[in-house]
């Protein structure tokens, strides 16, 4: 929780900035530059090795390894950023993906992608069940 405020203070901190991306037009090409300075900040071969190893957490210990060994080199990193890339230029403004990358290069910004995985690993299963909870309450409701 801790970081997730410091991670909000740099970010609003990196908005307010005067001289922050104000002269770059917010153009598909800007963004898709900016986009591309992101994934150079936050690398998506780590964040998927993070991700492959809390997933390997659920396998028994004996192919944990061969687990993580084979799905590193099967995963499509390429295919994840081109997708990545198409994604933030499209959703973010060239403001947004520059205190993106700010935040995301800083200490605390390093820090928190670090533990994101452990994070997900921790409340994705709660999404999903609770997802699944409400989804089977709405269609008892709707039974007459």
């Amino acid at each position: 929780m801790r970081s997730l405020i410091v991670g909000s203070i740099v970010l609003l901190a990196s908005l307010t900035s005067t001289s922050f991306a104000a002269d770059i037009p917010d153009t598909h090409g800007n963004r898709l530059a900016a986009a591309r300075s992101y994934l150079e900040v936050v690398s998506m071969m780590d964040m998927m090795r993070d991700v492959i190893a809390e997933s390997a957490k659920n396998l028994p210990e004996n192919i944990r390894p061969s687990y993580i060994q084979y799905m590193t080199k099967a995963v499509r990193v390429d295919v994840l950023e081109s997708t990545a890339l198409a994604s933030m230029a499209q959703h973010f403004t060239v403001r947004e993906l520059k205190a993106l990358t700010a935040f995301y290069g800083s200490p605390e910004g390093r820090s928190a992608m670090k533990k994101f995985g452990s994070y997900m690993a921790d409340v994705m299963p709660v999404i999903q069940q609770e997802m699944l909870r409400a989804q089977q309450q709405l269609e008892r409701q709707q039974k007459p």
